[in-house]
Protein backbone atom coordinates (compact mmCIF):
# COMPACT_ATOMS: atom_id res chain seq x y z
CA UNK A 1 0.00 0.00 0.00
CA UNK A 2 1.48 3.30 -1.13
CA UNK A 3 -0.07 6.64 -1.94
CA UNK A 4 -2.56 6.03 -4.78
CA UNK A 5 -3.13 9.46 -6.29
CA UNK A 6 -6.13 8.40 -8.33
CA UNK A 7 -7.85 6.84 -5.34
CA UNK A 8 -7.02 9.96 -3.36
CA UNK A 9 -8.61 12.24 -5.93
CA UNK A 10 -11.58 9.91 -6.29
CA UNK A 11 -12.23 10.05 -2.55
CA UNK A 12 -11.68 13.81 -2.50
CA UNK A 13 -14.13 14.14 -5.41
CA UNK A 14 -16.77 12.19 -3.48
CA UNK A 15 -16.41 14.28 -0.35
CA UNK A 16 -15.70 17.66 -1.88
CA UNK A 17 -18.29 17.26 -4.64
CA UNK A 18 -20.93 16.49 -2.04
CA UNK A 19 -19.47 19.22 0.19
CA UNK A 20 -19.91 21.86 -2.48
CA UNK A 21 -23.53 20.89 -2.91
CA UNK A 22 -24.09 20.51 0.84
CA UNK A 23 -22.41 23.82 1.61
CA UNK A 24 -24.71 25.55 -0.83
CA UNK A 25 -27.77 23.88 0.64
CA UNK A 26 -26.65 24.56 4.22
CA UNK A 27 -25.96 28.14 3.36
CA UNK A 28 -29.43 28.68 1.90
CA UNK A 29 -30.87 26.86 4.92
CA UNK A 30 -28.91 29.16 7.21
CA UNK A 31 -30.15 32.27 5.43
CA UNK A 32 -33.74 31.00 5.65
CA UNK A 33 -33.40 30.33 9.38
CA UNK A 34 -31.60 33.63 10.03
CA UNK A 35 -34.38 35.58 8.35
CA UNK A 36 -37.23 33.47 9.77
CA UNK A 37 -36.05 33.20 13.37
CA UNK A 38 -34.46 36.63 13.77
CA UNK A 39 -31.11 37.24 15.42
CA UNK A 40 -32.25 36.39 18.98
CA UNK A 41 -33.99 33.10 18.18
CA UNK A 42 -31.22 32.20 15.76
CA UNK A 43 -28.82 32.79 18.63
CA UNK A 44 -30.78 30.21 20.68
CA UNK A 45 -30.71 27.81 17.72
CA UNK A 46 -26.93 28.26 17.49
CA UNK A 47 -26.49 27.70 21.22
CA UNK A 48 -28.59 24.52 21.01
CA UNK A 49 -26.16 23.17 18.42
CA UNK A 50 -22.96 24.48 20.02
CA UNK A 51 -23.29 23.52 23.69
CA UNK A 52 -23.83 19.78 23.05
CA UNK A 53 -21.25 20.02 20.27
CA UNK A 54 -18.70 21.35 22.74
CA UNK A 55 -18.86 18.17 24.83
CA UNK A 56 -19.96 15.81 22.03
CA UNK A 57 -16.70 13.92 22.45
CA UNK A 58 -18.20 12.28 25.56
CA UNK A 59 -20.30 10.17 23.18
CA UNK A 60 -17.11 9.02 21.45
CA UNK A 61 -14.05 9.51 23.72
CA UNK A 62 -11.77 9.15 20.70
CA UNK A 63 -12.92 5.60 19.94
CA UNK A 64 -13.80 6.42 16.31
CA UNK A 65 -10.27 7.65 15.51
CA UNK A 66 -8.68 4.69 17.29
CA UNK A 67 -10.85 2.16 15.45
CA UNK A 68 -10.19 3.91 12.13
CA UNK A 69 -6.44 3.61 12.65
CA UNK A 70 -6.65 0.00 13.87
CA UNK A 71 -8.69 -1.10 10.86
CA UNK A 72 -6.37 0.80 8.51
CA UNK A 73 -3.49 -1.22 9.95
CA UNK A 74 -5.36 -4.51 9.44
CA UNK A 75 -8.25 -4.01 6.99
CA UNK A 76 -9.53 -7.62 7.11
CA UNK A 77 -13.22 -8.45 7.28
CA UNK A 78 -12.75 -10.29 10.58
CA UNK A 79 -11.07 -7.31 12.22
CA UNK A 80 -13.70 -4.91 10.88
CA UNK A 81 -16.60 -6.99 12.23
CA UNK A 82 -14.88 -7.35 15.59
CA UNK A 83 -14.36 -3.59 15.89
CA UNK A 84 -17.91 -2.92 14.65
CA UNK A 85 -19.59 -4.93 17.40
CA UNK A 86 -17.44 -3.66 20.24
CA UNK A 87 -17.74 -0.04 19.15
CA UNK A 88 -21.54 -0.14 18.92
CA UNK A 89 -21.72 -1.65 22.41
CA UNK A 90 -19.39 1.00 23.78
CA UNK A 91 -21.34 3.83 22.13
CA UNK A 92 -24.50 2.91 24.01
CA UNK A 93 -22.76 3.44 27.34
CA UNK A 94 -20.98 6.63 26.26
CA UNK A 95 -24.17 8.18 24.86
CA UNK A 96 -25.90 7.83 28.21
CA UNK A 97 -23.01 9.66 29.87
CA UNK A 98 -23.18 12.39 27.22
CA UNK A 99 -26.92 12.88 27.75
CA UNK A 100 -26.61 13.10 31.54
CA UNK A 101 -23.77 15.64 31.36
CA UNK A 102 -25.63 17.88 28.88
CA UNK A 103 -28.77 17.94 31.01
CA UNK A 104 -26.75 18.72 34.13
CA UNK A 105 -24.77 21.46 32.39
CA UNK A 106 -27.84 23.26 31.08
CA UNK A 107 -29.36 23.28 34.57
CA UNK A 108 -26.10 24.50 36.09
CA UNK A 109 -25.79 27.42 33.63
CA UNK A 110 -29.37 28.56 34.36
CA UNK A 111 -30.46 28.97 30.74
CA UNK A 112 -34.10 29.96 30.05
CA UNK A 113 -36.54 27.01 29.77
CA UNK A 114 -36.82 27.36 25.97
CA UNK A 115 -33.03 27.32 25.53
CA UNK A 116 -32.75 24.24 27.78
CA UNK A 117 -35.39 22.36 25.79
CA UNK A 118 -33.71 23.17 22.48
CA UNK A 119 -30.34 21.99 23.82
CA UNK A 120 -31.82 18.68 24.99
CA UNK A 121 -33.50 18.07 21.63
CA UNK A 122 -30.25 18.84 19.83
CA UNK A 123 -28.45 16.35 22.09
CA UNK A 124 -30.64 13.57 20.69
CA UNK A 125 -29.46 14.52 17.19
CA UNK A 126 -25.84 14.26 18.26
CA UNK A 127 -26.42 10.80 19.74
CA UNK A 128 -27.89 9.60 16.44
CA UNK A 129 -24.90 11.08 14.60
CA UNK A 130 -22.35 9.31 16.80
CA UNK A 131 -23.92 5.92 16.01
CA UNK A 132 -24.00 6.72 12.29
CA UNK A 133 -20.28 7.54 12.46
CA UNK A 134 -19.56 3.98 13.61
CA UNK A 135 -20.96 2.69 10.33
CA UNK A 136 -19.11 5.27 8.26
CA UNK A 137 -15.65 4.66 9.76
CA UNK A 138 -15.79 1.00 8.73
CA UNK A 139 -15.76 2.06 5.10
CA UNK A 140 -13.39 5.00 5.60
CA UNK A 141 -10.79 2.63 7.02
CA UNK A 142 -10.87 0.76 3.71
CA UNK A 143 -10.53 4.07 1.86
CA UNK A 144 -14.15 3.91 0.65
CA UNK A 145 -15.58 7.39 1.20
CA UNK A 146 -18.74 7.03 -0.86
CA UNK A 147 -20.74 6.11 2.23
CA UNK A 148 -19.71 9.25 4.04
CA UNK A 149 -20.55 11.29 0.95
CA UNK A 150 -23.99 9.64 0.72
CA UNK A 151 -24.67 10.19 4.43
CA UNK A 152 -23.68 13.86 4.18
CA UNK A 153 -25.90 14.34 1.13
CA UNK A 154 -28.96 12.66 2.64
CA UNK A 155 -28.49 14.46 5.93
CA UNK A 156 -28.17 17.86 4.28
CA UNK A 157 -31.06 17.50 1.83
CA UNK A 158 -33.37 15.94 4.41
CA UNK A 159 -32.80 18.62 7.04
CA UNK A 160 -33.10 21.36 4.44
CA UNK A 161 -36.52 20.07 3.33
CA UNK A 162 -37.63 19.81 6.96
CA UNK A 163 -36.61 23.42 7.62
CA UNK A 164 -38.27 24.75 4.46
CA UNK A 165 -41.54 22.92 5.14
CA UNK A 166 -41.70 24.14 8.73
CA UNK A 167 -40.87 27.72 7.73
CA UNK A 168 -43.68 27.65 5.17
CA UNK A 169 -45.99 26.30 7.87
CA UNK A 170 -44.67 28.95 10.29
CA UNK A 171 -43.79 26.28 12.87
CA UNK A 172 -42.13 27.00 16.18
CA UNK A 173 -38.39 26.64 16.69
CA UNK A 174 -39.04 23.63 19.00
CA UNK A 175 -40.98 21.77 16.32
CA UNK A 176 -38.31 22.47 13.70
CA UNK A 177 -35.44 21.20 15.85
CA UNK A 178 -37.49 18.21 17.04
CA UNK A 179 -38.19 17.16 13.46
CA UNK A 180 -34.48 17.43 12.67
CA UNK A 181 -33.63 15.14 15.62
CA UNK A 182 -36.20 12.57 14.50
CA UNK A 183 -34.79 12.58 10.98
CA UNK A 184 -31.26 12.01 12.31
CA UNK A 185 -32.48 8.90 14.13
CA UNK A 186 -34.21 7.53 11.03
CA UNK A 187 -31.13 8.22 8.91
CA UNK A 188 -28.86 6.32 11.32
CA UNK A 189 -31.18 3.30 11.37
CA UNK A 190 -31.22 3.24 7.59
CA UNK A 191 -27.42 3.30 7.34
CA UNK A 192 -27.08 0.68 10.06
CA UNK A 193 -29.35 -1.73 8.18
CA UNK A 194 -27.57 -1.01 4.89
CA UNK A 195 -24.18 -1.74 6.45
CA UNK A 196 -25.54 -5.04 7.75
CA UNK A 197 -25.24 -6.37 4.18
CA UNK A 198 -21.47 -5.91 4.36
CA UNK A 199 -20.58 -6.42 8.04
CA UNK A 200 -22.34 -8.58 10.59
CA UNK A 201 -22.88 -7.70 14.24
CA UNK A 202 -23.61 -10.34 16.89
CA UNK A 203 -23.75 -9.80 20.63
CA UNK A 204 -21.65 -12.91 21.14
CA UNK A 205 -18.76 -11.15 19.36
CA UNK A 206 -18.66 -8.38 21.96
CA UNK A 207 -15.55 -8.61 24.11
CA UNK A 208 -15.76 -8.54 27.93
CA UNK A 209 -15.80 -5.29 29.90
CA UNK A 210 -12.03 -5.40 30.38
CA UNK A 211 -11.57 -5.10 26.60
CA UNK A 212 -13.96 -2.13 26.44
CA UNK A 213 -11.99 -0.39 29.16
CA UNK A 214 -8.77 -1.11 27.26
CA UNK A 215 -10.28 0.48 24.15
CA UNK A 216 -11.15 3.61 26.09
CA UNK A 217 -7.69 3.79 27.64
CA UNK A 218 -6.04 3.50 24.24
CA UNK A 219 -8.42 6.10 22.82
CA UNK A 220 -7.77 8.66 25.58
CA UNK A 221 -5.22 10.66 23.52
CA UNK A 222 -7.74 10.90 20.67
CA UNK A 223 -10.42 11.78 23.24
CA UNK A 224 -8.29 14.64 24.53
CA UNK A 225 -7.90 15.89 20.97
CA UNK A 226 -11.65 15.62 20.41
CA UNK A 227 -12.51 17.30 23.71
CA UNK A 228 -10.25 20.24 23.07
CA UNK A 229 -11.17 20.47 19.36
CA UNK A 230 -14.90 20.60 20.09
CA UNK A 231 -14.29 22.98 22.96
CA UNK A 232 -12.06 25.07 20.70
CA UNK A 233 -14.74 25.51 18.02
CA UNK A 234 -17.87 25.79 20.17
CA UNK A 235 -16.72 27.79 23.20
CA UNK A 236 -17.20 31.12 21.37
CA UNK A 237 -20.96 30.65 21.10
CA UNK A 238 -21.31 29.53 24.71
CA UNK A 239 -19.21 32.44 26.02
CA UNK A 240 -21.13 34.93 23.87
CA UNK A 241 -24.44 33.60 25.22
CA UNK A 242 -23.32 34.29 28.79
CA UNK A 243 -21.19 37.43 28.30
CA UNK A 244 -23.15 39.26 25.58
CA UNK A 245 -26.62 38.60 24.14
CA UNK A 246 -28.39 36.04 21.97
CA UNK A 247 -28.46 38.72 19.25
CA UNK A 248 -24.64 38.81 19.25
CA UNK A 249 -24.64 35.01 19.14
CA UNK A 250 -26.86 35.18 16.07
CA UNK A 251 -24.62 37.70 14.30
CA UNK A 252 -21.45 35.72 15.06
CA UNK A 253 -22.92 32.40 13.92
CA UNK A 254 -24.34 33.92 10.75
CA UNK A 255 -20.73 34.78 9.82
CA UNK A 256 -19.55 31.36 10.96
CA UNK A 257 -22.03 29.78 8.56
CA UNK A 258 -20.02 31.29 5.71
CA UNK A 259 -16.61 30.42 7.15
CA UNK A 260 -17.51 26.80 7.87
CA UNK A 261 -18.49 26.28 4.23
CA UNK A 262 -14.81 26.70 3.34
CA UNK A 263 -13.46 24.73 6.31
CA UNK A 264 -14.94 21.50 4.98
CA UNK A 265 -12.33 21.10 2.23
CA UNK A 266 -9.27 20.80 4.49
CA UNK A 267 -11.33 18.70 6.92
CA UNK A 268 -12.16 16.18 4.20
CA UNK A 269 -8.60 16.37 2.88
CA UNK A 270 -7.36 15.25 6.29
CA UNK A 271 -9.91 12.42 6.48
CA UNK A 272 -8.86 11.05 3.10
CA UNK A 273 -5.15 11.30 3.94
CA UNK A 274 -5.35 9.70 7.40
CA UNK A 275 -5.54 5.98 6.45
CA UNK A 276 -2.72 6.30 3.90
CA UNK A 277 -0.52 8.35 6.22
CA UNK A 278 -1.07 5.81 9.01
CA UNK A 279 0.26 3.06 6.76
CA UNK A 280 3.14 5.10 5.33
CA UNK A 281 4.36 6.13 8.78
CA UNK A 282 4.72 2.49 9.76
CA UNK A 283 6.31 1.28 6.51
CA UNK A 284 7.73 4.23 4.50
CA UNK A 285 8.51 7.21 6.71
CA UNK A 286 10.36 9.17 4.03
CA UNK A 287 7.32 8.99 1.77
CA UNK A 288 5.13 9.88 4.77
CA UNK A 289 7.03 13.13 5.38
CA UNK A 290 7.13 13.97 1.68
CA UNK A 291 3.38 13.49 1.28
CA UNK A 292 2.52 15.66 4.31
CA UNK A 293 4.73 18.50 3.09
CA UNK A 294 3.48 18.25 -0.48
CA UNK A 295 -0.17 18.41 0.56
CA UNK A 296 0.62 21.29 2.93
CA UNK A 297 2.19 23.27 0.09
CA UNK A 298 -0.84 22.88 -2.18
CA UNK A 299 -3.26 23.80 0.61
CA UNK A 300 -1.34 26.96 1.52
CA UNK A 301 -1.02 28.12 -2.09
CA UNK A 302 -4.76 27.77 -2.62
CA UNK A 303 -5.68 29.41 0.69
CA UNK A 304 -3.63 32.60 0.33
CA UNK A 305 -5.75 34.18 -2.45
CA UNK A 306 -8.98 32.70 -1.08
CA UNK A 307 -8.46 34.45 2.26
CA UNK A 308 -7.78 37.89 0.78
CA UNK A 309 -10.61 37.63 -1.75
CA UNK A 310 -13.08 36.74 0.96
CA UNK A 311 -11.88 39.65 3.08
CA UNK A 312 -12.23 42.10 0.22
CA UNK A 313 -15.79 41.15 -0.69
CA UNK A 314 -17.17 40.41 2.80
CA UNK A 315 -19.37 43.51 2.76
CA UNK A 316 -20.92 42.53 -0.58
CA UNK A 317 -21.61 39.01 0.69
CA UNK A 318 -23.34 40.26 3.85
CA UNK A 319 -25.48 42.85 2.04
CA UNK A 320 -26.64 40.41 -0.62
CA UNK A 321 -27.29 37.40 1.59
CA UNK A 322 -28.31 38.73 5.00
CA UNK A 323 -29.63 42.19 4.16
CA UNK A 324 -29.11 45.61 5.65
CA UNK A 325 -30.17 44.44 9.12
CA UNK A 326 -26.93 42.45 9.42
CA UNK A 327 -24.43 45.16 8.51
CA UNK A 328 -22.91 44.73 11.98
CA UNK A 329 -21.65 41.32 10.85
CA UNK A 330 -19.35 42.72 8.12
CA UNK A 331 -16.36 43.50 10.34
CA UNK A 332 -16.55 40.20 12.29
CA UNK A 333 -16.67 38.35 8.97
CA UNK A 334 -13.62 40.20 7.64
CA UNK A 335 -11.72 39.28 10.79
CA UNK A 336 -12.83 35.64 10.59
CA UNK A 337 -11.52 35.28 7.04
CA UNK A 338 -7.96 35.15 8.36
CA UNK A 339 -8.87 32.15 10.49
CA UNK A 340 -9.31 30.29 7.19
CA UNK A 341 -5.63 30.61 6.37
CA UNK A 342 -4.44 29.42 9.77
CA UNK A 343 -6.95 26.55 9.87
CA UNK A 344 -5.87 25.27 6.45
CA UNK A 345 -2.23 25.33 7.57
CA UNK A 346 -2.86 23.32 10.74
CA UNK A 347 -5.03 20.52 9.31
CA UNK A 348 -2.40 18.63 7.32
CA UNK A 349 0.18 18.83 10.10
CA UNK A 350 -2.24 17.63 12.80
CA UNK A 351 -3.46 14.74 10.65
CA UNK A 352 0.14 13.75 10.00
CA UNK A 353 0.96 13.85 13.71
CA UNK A 354 -2.10 11.76 14.55
CA UNK A 355 -1.14 9.18 11.94
CA UNK A 356 2.38 9.13 13.46
CA UNK A 357 0.98 8.25 16.91
CA UNK A 358 1.62 11.75 18.28
CA UNK A 359 -1.95 12.23 19.53
CA UNK A 360 -0.85 13.44 22.96
CA UNK A 361 1.17 16.25 21.44
CA UNK A 362 -1.72 17.24 19.17
CA UNK A 363 -4.01 17.30 22.20
CA UNK A 364 -1.52 19.55 23.98
CA UNK A 365 -1.27 21.93 21.03
CA UNK A 366 -5.06 22.19 20.71
CA UNK A 367 -5.36 22.71 24.47
CA UNK A 368 -2.89 25.60 24.30
CA UNK A 369 -4.78 27.13 21.36
CA UNK A 370 -8.09 26.75 23.22
CA UNK A 371 -6.66 28.51 26.27
CA UNK A 372 -5.48 31.39 24.08
CA UNK A 373 -8.95 31.68 22.59
CA UNK A 374 -10.66 31.59 26.01
CA UNK A 375 -8.40 34.33 27.36
CA UNK A 376 -8.98 36.51 24.29
CA UNK A 377 -12.74 35.93 24.48
CA UNK A 378 -12.84 36.79 28.17
CA UNK A 379 -10.97 40.03 27.51
CA UNK A 380 -12.70 41.10 24.29
CA UNK A 381 -16.29 39.81 24.29
CA UNK A 382 -17.60 42.01 27.15
CA UNK A 383 -16.55 45.17 25.26
CA UNK A 384 -16.75 44.13 21.60
CA UNK A 385 -19.26 41.25 21.45
CA UNK A 386 -19.10 39.32 18.17
CA UNK A 387 -16.06 41.33 17.02
CA UNK A 388 -14.17 40.21 20.13
CA UNK A 389 -15.22 36.60 19.56
CA UNK A 390 -13.94 36.83 15.95
CA UNK A 391 -10.56 38.10 17.16
CA UNK A 392 -10.48 35.21 19.62
CA UNK A 393 -11.06 32.74 16.79
CA UNK A 394 -8.17 34.17 14.75
CA UNK A 395 -5.85 34.12 17.76
CA UNK A 396 -6.72 30.52 18.53
CA UNK A 397 -6.29 29.35 14.92
CA UNK A 398 -2.93 31.14 14.65
CA UNK A 399 -1.70 29.41 17.81
CA UNK A 400 -2.86 26.03 16.48
CA UNK A 401 -1.17 26.54 13.10
CA UNK A 402 2.16 27.64 14.57
CA UNK A 403 2.14 24.91 17.21
CA UNK A 404 1.35 22.03 14.84
CA UNK A 405 3.88 23.19 12.22
CA UNK A 406 6.63 23.69 14.82
CA UNK A 407 6.16 20.28 16.42
CA UNK A 408 5.93 18.44 13.08
CA UNK A 409 9.22 19.91 11.86
CA UNK A 410 10.88 19.36 15.21
CA UNK A 411 9.63 15.78 15.63
CA UNK A 412 10.81 14.67 12.19
CA UNK A 413 14.00 16.76 12.24
CA UNK A 414 13.02 18.65 9.11
CA UNK A 415 13.85 22.28 8.36
CA UNK A 416 12.52 24.52 5.63
CA UNK A 417 15.23 26.50 3.91
CA UNK A 418 15.28 30.25 4.31
CA UNK A 419 14.72 30.70 0.57
CA UNK A 420 11.40 28.84 0.92
CA UNK A 421 10.15 31.33 3.50
CA UNK A 422 11.26 34.15 1.23
CA UNK A 423 9.31 32.69 -1.67
CA UNK A 424 6.11 32.55 0.36
CA UNK A 425 6.58 36.15 1.47
CA UNK A 426 7.16 37.20 -2.13
CA UNK A 427 4.01 35.59 -3.54
CA UNK A 428 1.91 36.95 -0.65
CA UNK A 429 2.97 40.58 -1.15
CA UNK A 430 0.69 41.34 -4.15
CA UNK A 431 -2.32 39.94 -2.25
CA UNK A 432 -2.02 42.76 0.28
CA UNK A 433 -3.47 45.05 -2.38
CA UNK A 434 -6.84 43.40 -1.70
CA UNK A 435 -6.87 45.35 1.55
CA UNK A 436 -6.87 48.62 -0.38
CA UNK A 437 -10.39 49.86 -1.33
CA UNK A 438 -10.79 50.65 -5.03
CA UNK A 439 -14.08 52.05 -6.40
CA UNK A 440 -16.13 50.86 -9.37
CA UNK A 441 -14.91 48.81 -12.31
CA UNK A 442 -11.28 49.36 -11.31
CA UNK A 443 -11.81 46.94 -8.43
CA UNK A 444 -12.59 44.03 -10.75
CA UNK A 445 -9.65 44.91 -12.97
CA UNK A 446 -7.27 45.17 -10.01
CA UNK A 447 -8.49 41.90 -8.48
CA UNK A 448 -7.92 40.04 -11.76
CA UNK A 449 -4.46 41.56 -12.13
CA UNK A 450 -3.50 40.62 -8.55
CA UNK A 451 -4.50 36.99 -9.10
CA UNK A 452 -2.59 36.78 -12.37
CA UNK A 453 0.55 38.18 -10.70
CA UNK A 454 0.13 35.72 -7.84
CA UNK A 455 -0.10 32.71 -10.17
CA UNK A 456 2.90 33.92 -12.15
CA UNK A 457 4.97 34.31 -8.96
CA UNK A 458 4.01 30.81 -7.76
CA UNK A 459 5.60 29.33 -10.87
CA UNK A 460 8.43 31.85 -11.20
CA UNK A 461 9.64 31.27 -7.63
CA UNK A 462 9.65 27.51 -8.14
CA UNK A 463 7.07 26.68 -5.48
CA UNK A 464 5.27 24.76 -8.22
CA UNK A 465 6.81 23.79 -11.52
CA UNK A 466 5.21 22.69 -14.76
CA UNK A 467 7.08 19.39 -14.48
CA UNK A 468 5.50 18.81 -11.06
CA UNK A 469 2.03 19.41 -12.49
CA UNK A 470 2.90 17.08 -15.35
CA UNK A 471 3.90 14.34 -12.91
CA UNK A 472 0.65 14.79 -11.01
CA UNK A 473 -1.30 14.49 -14.24
CA UNK A 474 0.60 11.34 -15.20
CA UNK A 475 -0.09 9.73 -11.82
CA UNK A 476 -3.73 10.66 -12.05
CA UNK A 477 -4.52 9.62 -15.60
CA UNK A 478 -1.90 7.05 -16.65
CA UNK A 479 -2.66 3.36 -16.37
CA UNK A 480 -1.72 1.69 -13.10
CA UNK A 481 1.60 -0.09 -13.22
Amino acid sequence: MSFDLRKFFRNISYLYGVNILSSGILFVQGVILIRYLGSENYGMWSLARSLPGMIYILADLGVNSLILREIAHEPTRENIEKQFGNTIFLKIFLSLIFLIVVVGLTLLLHYPPLARLLIWISTVSYIAITFAEVVIILFKARENFRWQALYTLLQTIGIFLIVVIHVLLKSSIVLILGSVALYQIVLFLGFFLAAWRYFRFHWRDVEPLSYQILLIRRAIPFALIGIMTNFFYEVDTVMLSKMASFQEVGVFNADNRLIHAFLMFPLFLGQVLFPTLSYLFRHKQNEFIRLVLQMEKYVVLITFPLTFLFYRYADVVVRVLFGEKYLASILPLQILTFSLLFYFISVTFTVGLNAAHREKWVAGIITGAALVKIVLNALLIPSYGSIGASLGVVGGELTLALGSAFYFFRNFAYRLQGITYLRYVLITAPLLLFLVPVPGWKEILLSSLILLVYIALVFHTGLISTSELHQLREKLFSSRS
